[in-house]
């Protein structure tokens, strides 16, 4: 008994053979080479999508742990620039030179600390944006100057910088949300699989960068009403901007002889009975 169940046990299928007379009997045709051609393919497969769920994952939470320390860094920016001391745009670098002799002298010692933190806080943010990019190769100038261009700037405005800032803000607080999601979501799971990637879409859906008020104005975005141009209208005030429009309002009545109106270049005129335009 005990020699004919070792020939029965020397006769069994192991490894592969096992698996593939399970195979057939579960209803599959592949034959034996083909099926283990495949098999290997799939196990293959499964292992790259593992490298690259865990590559996935380990920038999610670098991003987010990035994220955590930038954050902070804007929102004292953001303070700073509600300073009365903040300048940037046109000239700055003359009003920066004029505060720090204040500075220099005693006269005002903080004067010049809000747009000089604006330049640490800017260095501060392309380093970040191009440690964004190691393991891609050499960092092209070309590359650098784009990181430049997309962070607050002394050469920006004062509400262009407030609009940058905000943006970046918000796009690192993205991050940080996403990072605490992948997280959680590979304790639970193990992977970072299709699964997660429907509950990021589905944040963003939930959560865009900005509001249809706010892409129909970026005022929203900082917290400001639009300001007037020097060169509209006053309220209440109709404005051409050739003399066929106003022969048009004239003839509908809009206008008469002595009434107020505004041209082509912002200044208010009065209707004389005539307007060639000059």
């Amino acid at each position: 008994m005990t020699r004919l169940k070792a020939l029965q046990e020397q006769g069994a299928p192991t490894g592969p053979m096992k698996e593939y007379d399970l195979y057939r009997r579960q209803g599959g045709n592949l034959p034996f080479n083909d099926w283990l051609a495949d098999n290997e393919s799939k196990k293959t497969a499964a292992t790259e999508e593992a490298k690259l769920g865990a590559q996935k994952y380990q920038s999610l939470v670098e991003n987010g742990t990035k994220a955590q320390m930038e954050i902070p860094q804007l929102e004292l920016l953001q303070e700073q620039m509600k300073d009365p001391n903040f300048f940037s745009g046109a000239g700055e670098k003359y009003n920066l030179l004029y505060k720090r002799l204040k500075s220099a002298v005693g006269i005002d010692p903080e004067a010049a600390v809000p747009q000089e933190y604006l330049r640490k806080a800017t260095a501060a943010n392309v380093l970040s944006s191009l440690g964004a990019l190691k393991g891609l190769g050499q960092i092209r100038v070309a590359e650098i100057n784009m990181a430049r261009e997309a962070a607050a700037s002394p050469e920006n405005s004062v509400p262009a910088n407030q609009l940058l800032v905000e943006i970046s803000k918000r796009t690192h607080q993205r991050n940080a949300d996403i990072a605490e999601m992948a997280q959680n979501y590979k304790e639970q799971n193990g992977v970072l699989d299709a699964g997660f990637d429907k509950k990021v879409t589905a944040y963003y859906k939930q959560h865009p960068l900005f509001t249809d008020a706010e892409i129909k104005d970026w005022h929203k975005v900082i917290g400001q009403a639009p300001q007037k141009s020097a060169s509209a209208a006053p309220s209440g005030q109709m404005q051409f901007s050739t003399p066929n429009d106003l022969q048009s309002a004239v003839a509908a009545g809009k206008i008469k002889v002595g009434d107020p109106f505004t041209d082509s270049r912002g200044v208010t005129r009065y209707y004389d009975g005539r307007y060639d335009g000059r």
